[in-house]
């Protein structure tokens, strides 16, 4: 799949090969991949129809009990209460079952569009514990003036695709070792990045139309594809070692 050895043998980071893998495995899997990002944004969507008429139950019954203040602030409480943790055991593992669905894809042909569940169906305590881990250390790192919490995202923007692949691995362990792999290569996925802004700035004006058929599935490939450079360098220089990644 990708194959490129420096002098001294040591497998090296390219960011043309990257893209050029994202462009074919879209060309290859351009279907199934719109139909996994297709699916996702269907799921979250209705998740959020029913947060809203949670809000607007929340709102209706603040109405009939303004006169007692106690029970309307009792069922405030309760309605957020459900609202929080719907996002954050709905969302969050679908939006990282999109993500490790590409991933898997590059090496599983056969792989449906039902996988984007997987988080939902393996260790998914554990998911949701990676992901809200992650979240407080990248917002702590924000506070010193945002700048290092920008950084540590991409240090810590490899942890879903650890998971995915090696299940059993702990939390804090899959964010560590994120931050080890990526050591060297955060520039070069702030470039990736980058180099799709005009992209996304053109999705925009087609109303994400061109996003949902070309742009999203091509640079979340691409950002599957530098998991693989960036673990093939890992393995190759020893930052890492097979059994990290559950092989």
């Amino acid at each position: 799949m990708i194959a490129l050895q420096g002098e001294k043998g040591i497998f090296m980071y390219d960011h043309l090969r990257v893209k050029n893998n994202a462009k074919t495995f879209y060309g290859i899997n351009a279907g199934s991949s719109i139909g996994a990002i297709a699916a996702t944004i269907g799921v979250i969507f209705a998740i959020y129809i029913v947060l809203y008429l949670l809000i607007l139950l929340m709102g209706f019954f603040s109405m009939l009990t303004i006169a007692h203040t106690a029970i309307s602030t009792f069922i405030t409480i309760i309605m957020m209460a459900l609202i929080y943790p719907i996002v954050i055991f709905t969302v969050l593992p679908m939006g990282m079952g999109l993500m490790t669905w590409h991933q898997k894809r590059i090496r599983i042909q056969n792989l449906s569009v039902g996988a984007i569940f997987d988080p939902f169906k393996r260790k998914f305590l554990s998911n949701i514990g990676m992901l809200l881990l992650r979240a407080l250390m990248i917002m702590l790192w924000a506070l010193l003036l945002y700048i290092p919490g920008i950084i540590k995202s991409y240090a810590y923007s490899m942890a879903e695709y650890i998971k995915a692949e090696n299940p059993s691995i702990g939390a804090y362990r899959a964010i560590d070792l994120s931050n080890r792999i990526t050591k060297g290569y955060k520039g070069k996925l702030f470039y990736l990045d980058l180099s799709f802004l005009g992209w996304f700035l053109l999705s925009g004006l087609t109303f994400h139309i061109l996003g949902l058929v070309y742009v999203y599935p091509y640079y979340l490939a691409a950002r599957a594809f530098a998991y693989e450079e960036i673990k093939a360098a890992a393995l190759s220089s020893g930052t890492a070692v097979p059994a990290d990644f559950g092989n």
